[in-house]
């Protein structure tokens, strides 16, 4: 016997999404429901490079399986967040940010959010991650 999908409630799913496309574009090239499932390391980013989303659970994946591309090829982030008496100095896009945390208010959640020096914004919550890029400063 399957095991049943916990997904986000619908109303939540219809606000995370309507959030999501304020920053991610939908993809023609989706992978279904049965490939995003048994597909692991997901990593997916909007098309300025600025924003990416790592799905970490089945109900994130099938959330955000209509941004994903199947030839898509990126590696997961792996930043080194700890603290080396440095102070986070980082400067990121507003509007980028609160785009992002709509999508974490629309279900409900409250992230934990990690900052670095020079490293990307990291939202995170027990079913996917969050990053956005620091701007950079012209020279």
């Amino acid at each position: 016997m399957e095991e049943e999908i916990k997904r986000y409630e619908t109303k939540q799913e219809i606000k995370a999404l309507k959030a999501l496309i304020k920053v991610f574009s939908e993809t023609k090239n989706q992978y279904t429901e049965t490939e995003i499932l048994n597909k692991n390391d997901i990593f997916f980013m909007d098309e300025s490079n600025i924003a990416g989303i790592q799905p970490k659970t089945t109900r994130a994946k099938l959330l955000f399986k209509r941004f994903i591309d199947k030839d898509y090829k990126t590696k997961i982030l792996d930043i080194d967040y700890e603290p080396h008496g440095l102070k986070a100095t980082s400067k990121y896009n507003i509007t980028y940010l609160q785009a992002l945390v709509n999508i974490f208010k629309a279900l409900g959640i409250n992230p934990i959010i990690t900052m670095g020096k020079d490293a990307p914004l990291k939202l995170e919550c027990k079913d996917f991650n969050v990053y956005l890029a620091p701007m950079i400063d012209d020279e």
